[in-house]
């Protein structure tokens, strides 16, 4: 179900990274040329890029390199994780109800495109989640050795601290599981020293290795009231997974608003069944996972508006997913009229989340506004092309992150750069300014729908340049040839030092 459900996307036209997967795609191909491992995402003191980059290398070694190889790479390790939850689940409702779990996961909405998206820890973080559920579960049921599981298990949460800790908030509550606390009871430690023995040493080369150039200040500045007015609509369209941080397509994807809506019902409807129950011994496992929900639910709305993005909420499908397994048990162990509600809100879900999954394969997910003629993938090859035809391999763009589309797609044969000097690997900036002041072909290259040829134009006239001809590539990209030091320092990009 899991392979046949992505076939849309990954066999559709619309297949294409978006920048910070382009930057996992080169670490990943930089490890399988024999690169040093780098633990956190370029130009970050976090963000656990290893074990992404890792497969992705493994899998570029086996297949080749291509957009299509890196997202196999990807959804196999949210595999991994996906079958930890329904193993977990199974330990605690049984079988039947797990393998309904595990298949609402699948096609859930939210995990459509994200289940491939090799973003640097959110993958990574959704797998360590399932790994230490199923490990709880079976510390909670006495099975196995349980010094030995909880090792492990601090394994799996020093893994979300350093991939994306709002995972912590989603899982943590379940370490409060009576039954685990009484197993547990004198080998603590274990867990502590489980998570300290992978963390510390990560964390110390990963804090060697990165500038520290990308730190966005994410909960500098608040706005509570405002976040939790939004909070219902962000919620909704984080279901729908029909977005790019916080531009969401609306175009073509019906299906995934209505299952999104859906979703959020259960959700709902699981909040209501949490406080209208008694907090009984058998319904720990759901009003724990549920205050992970809420815990996530309730993180987000200290998050900078400005720094906001859908995305952050990704840990809530996982968790409602555990607490509502434990009322379909109870509703399918009642009377028919309710074994026969459960049965058709399940194949509800199912339907109109299989049907997002087909509309997802018309999506491209890589953050630009979307309906050109030309397939985004399709022009930012020819884009690529056309640069390597006028034998320009250096480039300057004005978007932070095409310049990591356009060094990707062409394997590093064209080097490119954004404003600042110091971005994630300054080693692309000095090559980049280097070739310019070495009298090489550069081209500055942009996102044509940001600015108008007539303004270009204008630009170029008052910066004493008329004679450059601009051009647009797949009605799509503008290409700037022939550019100059004095051009680029009439720009908003800061050329590096001179050597």
């Amino acid at each position: 179900m899991l392979a046949a459900s992505r076939l849309p996307q990954l066999l559709g036209r619309q297949l294409i990274l978006d920048g910070d997967e382009a930057v996992v795609g080169l670490m990943a191909r930089h490890l399988a040329e024999g690169g040093p491992p780098v633990v956190f995402f370029y130009g970050q003191r976090y963000g656990f890029a290893l074990l992404e980059a890792g497969l992705g290398a493994a899998f570029f070694l086996a297949f080749g390199v291509s957009t299509a190889v890196l997202k196999a790479a990807v959804l196999s390790l949210w595999a991994v994780g996906a079958v930890l939850y329904v193993l977990a689940v199974g330990r605690w409702q049984g079988p039947r109800v797990a393998l309904a779990a595990g298949a609402l996961l699948v096609l859930c909405p939210a995990w459509g495109a994200w289940s491939m998206k090799a973003r640097g820890g959110y993958v990574t973080a959704f797998a360590a989640a399932g790994l230490a559920t199923w490990l709880i579960a079976r510390v909670d049921a006495g099975a196995g050795r349980i010094r030995a599981l909880l090792a492990l298990l601090g394994v799996a949460l020093g893994l979300i601290l350093l991939a994306h800790p709002f995972w912590l908030i989603a899982t943590g509550p379940l370490l409060l599981l009576p039954g685990l606390r009484r197993k547990a009871a004198g080998h603590w430690w274990f867990l502590v020293a489980g998570g300290v023995v992978l963390v510390a040493p990560l964390l110390v080369i990963g804090l060697y290795q990165s500038n520290g150039y990308w730190l966005p200040a994410t909960f500098s500045r608040p706005d509570v009231v405002l976040a939790l007015s939004e909070l219902p609509y962000r919620v909704w369209a984080h279901f729908t997974g029909a977005y790019h941080i916080t531009y969401r397509y609306n175009q073509g994807v019906r299906f995934s608003e209505i299952c999104a809506a859906l979703w959020c019902m259960l959700l709902l409807a699981a909040v209501w069944w949490r406080l209208r129950r008694r907090a009984g011994g058998d319904d720990a496992v759901a009003r724990l996972s549920m205050l992970g929900v809420a815990g996530v639910a309730a993180l987000s709305l200290v998050i900078d508006n400005e720094w906001y993005a859908f995305r952050y909420l990704l840990p809530i499908s996982a968790a409602l997913v555990v607490a509502v397994s434990a009322d379909v048990k109870h509703f399918l162990e009642g009377g028919r009229g309710h074994r026969v509600a459960v049965r058709a809100g399940a194949l509800l879900l199912l339907a109109t989340g299989a049907a997002s999954m087909v509309e997802f394969g018309r999506i491209p997910f890589n953050g630009y506004p979307s309906g050109g003629a030309v397939p985004e993938p399709q022009a930012l090859r020819m884009l690529v092309d056309e640069l390597l035809a006028d034998g320009i391999h250096h480039v300057y763009v004005d978007d932070p992150l095409l310049q990591w589309n356009i060094m990707f797609e062409s394997g590093e044969e064209i080097l490119a750069r954004w404003k600042a000097p110091g971005d994630r690997l300054a080693a692309y900036p000095r090559a980049v300014d280097a070739a310019l002041r070495g009298g090489a072909p550069v081209a500055i290259v942009g996102v044509s729908a940001r600015i108008s040829m007539a303004e270009l134009r204008e630009f170029l006239r008052l910066a004493g340049h008329a004679d450059l001809r601009p051009r647009i590539v797949a009605d799509r990209y503008l290409v700037l040839p022939q550019v100059t030091v004095d051009l680029i320092e009439a720009t908003e990009f800061e050329l590096s030092a001179s050597p």
